[in-house]
């Protein structure tokens, strides 16, 4: 295959990538893959944990290690990855890109790209000349430049609201969710506390079929799952894991970070805007594999849709009426995630705070009598 170099390209010294283009003709006698830095093939996929466990199981890497790690995919939630981290050569990239693709996952490779770059002849008046790499650089759009700004400053938390959740003693989140299943919606509004290692998620069917519950993990790390009129014991570190999938982190996705996304993230880097159908977008280049779209409102500078690339078609979230939950820091009061099949969920926001201490009693095991 042709590989890729989606995604973070490492800062290349000029006298590195041009090393690269000539060792390519064979000017230094050298292949381009011993003067490269390193390269990272990620899986694009969303995995199971058993699945990356097993496809890391049967790599046996000549350099660099595979890595297994918990990620989350916009529109698909959490699951797991699998990157292969620091491969030395072009050569073993290719073996064990075959091998995952001939495993059923696609794969993107991350490094340098000489391939990217253009080579100025015109200085070539003999034929000893040297030819002189000069990098391919899309032309910056200036306005669109102007919109990110805008936007970065209007949704507040500029280095990432998942670092105020993080730093917060308590943090209490409750949201409504709907989900389009084929035998109808399912409406489940979910309430979520947590203080150190202590959780709490209560769990209320609204529409649909479905059991009520509430999950705790007490102070003193023990755990219990009350559904109906039973209650049971739990482990601590599994029942963390099942409660911390309805956290803001991973409810609201890249929606939390925005602001720092568009500061940051390579993906947000030389956007065009333009204007049509009444709407300002910032657009990625034909071919992006991350973010494609983002609609900003001129005047306000906030986001109110994004659409990611992904395997079954372009996923887009819309981004309801924005709203300040904490001081300075602006995020949506819903989210409709949809692909070209149809809706995929909705979520309102019904609360987020960070308060100093918990609710009384938030973290005893559960009785009978009622949530």
């Amino acid at each position: 295959m042709a590989l890729s170099r989606a995604g973070r390209v490492r800062p290349v010294s000029l006298a590195k990538a041009t090393a690269v283009f000539l060792a390519s003709l064979g000017v230094l006698g050298a292949s381009p893959a011993a003067l490269a830095d390193d390269y990272d093939v990620e899986v694009v996929d969303l995995l199971t944990k058993e699945q990356a466990e097993g496809l890391a199981a049967s790599i046996e890497l000549d350099s660099g290690e595979a890595r297994v790690y918990r990620r989350f995919l916009s529109g698909e939630g959490w699951g797991h990855g699998l990157v292969l981290d620091g491969v030395a050569t072009t050569e073993e990239v290719s073996h064990w890109t075959a091998h995952l693709e001939a495993e059923g996952v696609a794969v993107k490779v991350r490094g340098l790209e000489a391939a990217t770059a253009a080579v100025d002849t015109s200085a070539a008046e003999s034929p000893a000349a040297t030819p002189v790499l000069v990098p391919a650089v899309r032309e910056r759009d200036r306005r669109a430049e102007a919109l990110l700004k805008l936007a970065i400053k209007a949704h507040g938390a500029p280095d990432g609201g998942s670092a105020l959740l993080a730093a917060a003693p308590v943090v209490h989140f409750e949201f409504r969710r709907t989900l389009h299943l084929d035998t109808g919606p399912l409406v489940v509004r979910h309430s979520y506390t947590r203080a150190g290692v202590a959780r709490r998620l209560a769990v209320t069917v609204e529409q649909g079929e479905g059991t009520d519950s509430l999950t705790v993990v007490t102070t003193g790390n023990q755990a219990w799952l009350r559904e109906g009129s039973a209650v049971t014991a739990r482990r601590a570190d599994r029942a963390v894991e099942v409660i911390d999938r309805f956290s803001p982190e991973a409810v609201l996705g890249a929606v939390l970070d925005l602001s720092h996304h568009m500061k940051v993230a390579p993906e947000w880097e030389e956007l065009a805007l333009v204007e049509a159908d009444g709407e300002t977008c910032l657009e990625a280049a034909d071919g992006a594999d991350e973010l494609q779209r983002a609609c900003v409102g001129p005047d306000t500078g906030m986001v109110n849709r994004l659409v990611w690339a992904s395997a079954g078609g372009p996923v887009t979230w819309e981004l309801g009426e924005p709203r300040a939950w904490l001081e300075g820091w602006m995020l949506p009061s819903s989210l409709s995630i949809h692909n070209p099949v149809g809706p995929i969920e909705e979520v309102e926001l019904l609360a987020l705070n960070l308060p100093e201490q918990a609710t009384a009693g938030s973290f005893d095991q559960p009785v009978v009598d009622g949530l």
